[in-house]
């Protein structure tokens, strides 16, 4: 073997590992940019499955408020926030039944524990007027206990009305 065939070939070797590192490079690349593009989407589907826990919440007070129309008539029903505590009368499985506040108080205190346990962190609030019309908010998110005007992107929020 001559002197020059063998610098030629030294030559060629070292150029095959330099392709081989850019092959292994830009693999990472393409790994790391599909690993993002996995945990957007789970970002999104999270996102998601929150967002209908909270549309299924406020359909919820809503409908137990149409089954209670006298409960909704008494007031009992205008002034909620998931934040308090709402104790359970335990008239439900009484054969006697519930009265329109008991019933709503029962609603209150399902619905609270609902919330709490359906949504990260979550609250929500009802208010309703003398015609008849109720705003519910529910609020998630990672740093709810945070809330204020400067950092109102760390919850989410949906607002219904609904006229009973």
């Amino acid at each position: 073997m001559s002197l020059k065939n063998s610098l030629s070939q030294d030559k060629a070797n070292g150029f095959t590992l330099i392709e081989a590192m850019v092959a292994l490079t830009l693999m990472a690349i393409g790994l790391l940019g599909q690993m993002s593009l996995q945990v957007t989407s789970l970002e999104g589907n999270q996102s998601a499955y929150m967002r209908s826990q909270a549309v299924f919440l406020v359909n919820d007070i809503i409908d137990r408020m149409r089954a209670n129309q006298a409960g909704v008539d008494l007031g009992s029903y205008s002034v909620i926030d998931t934040t308090a505590t709402y104790s359970s009368p335990g008239c439900i499985s009484n054969a006697v039944g519930c009265s329109p506040q008991k019933l709503a108080q029962e609603d209150l205190s399902e619905w609270t524990r609902n919330v709490k346990n359906l949504l990260a962190n979550g609250s929500a609030t009802v208010a309703g007027n003398a015609s008849g019309e109720f705003t519910i908010t529910v609020k998630w998110g990672k740093k709810l206990s945070r809330i204020s005007e400067q950092n109102s992107k760390l919850y989410n929020q949906l607002v219904m009305t609904a006229k009973l």
